[in-house]
């Protein structure tokens, strides 16, 4: 009453078994896939930190570079890998967060964010940012360090550009100050006064 009837529903089941299974295709081997070839790792380019005098980065190491020696640059410089040795910038040198750093630097302003092992020497300013590390001695005529910051050894604060455009006097004949830049003499007198 409900529903089909018994002869209908033996009818349906019996359909269903009747019907051809038919296999899926087989597909053609699938070539062999060749062995990953081991690679350097390709830097990670971070938008660099611009310079303020020319608004452009003139060379980049990104993260996972790593090179050693004698660095020279003209412009703005931003590190974020792995440098040893020497670093010598005519402008800004920018050490990243994730940046290492065994060198003695030169550098007109120097930004430390991350870690560096090595003096450095800047002729303008030396900040150091969270979370930077510097264990190596400062000589520059402005030092900013942010809280946060790990900073060991000595700072010296002189201007460097100036002192290395001081003029020298040539050699000669001794001259004498004039009498009210000399140093009041002390005489036998003068001492006898005092007591």
């Amino acid at each position: 009453m409900f529903g089909r009837s018994t002869d209908d529903r033996n009818k349906q089941l019996r359909d269903q078994d009747s019907r051809e299974v038919v296999p899926p295709r087989a597909s053609a081997p699938e070539p062999p896939r060749p062995e990953p070839q081991l690679r350097e790792p390709a830097p990670v380019v971070a938008p660099p930190m611009e310079s303020k005098a020319s608004g452009e980065v003139s060379a980049y190491f990104g993260k996972g570079s790593k090179i050693s020696g004698k660095l020279n640059f003209e412009g703005t410089v931003r590190v974020d890998g792995r440098v040893d040795g020497e670093i010598h910038a005519k402008d800004t040198l920018v050490i990243g967060d994730t940046a290492e750093v065994m060198a003695e630097i030169h550098a007109t302003s120097i930004v430390v964010r991350g870690t560096v092992r090595g003096d450095i020497h800047a002729t303008k300013k030396v900040e150091i940012r969270a979370p930077g590390k510097l264990y190596g001695n400062i000589l520059a005529p402005a030092l900013v360090i942010e809280e946060g910051v790990i900073f060991e050894g000595t700072c010296t604060m002189e201007n460097i550009g100036a002192k290395a455009q001081a003029q020298v006097k040539p050699l000669g004949r001794k001259e004498e100050a004039p009498a009210s830049e000399r140093a009041p003499a002390h005489t036998k007198e003068a001492k006898e006064n005092v007591g």
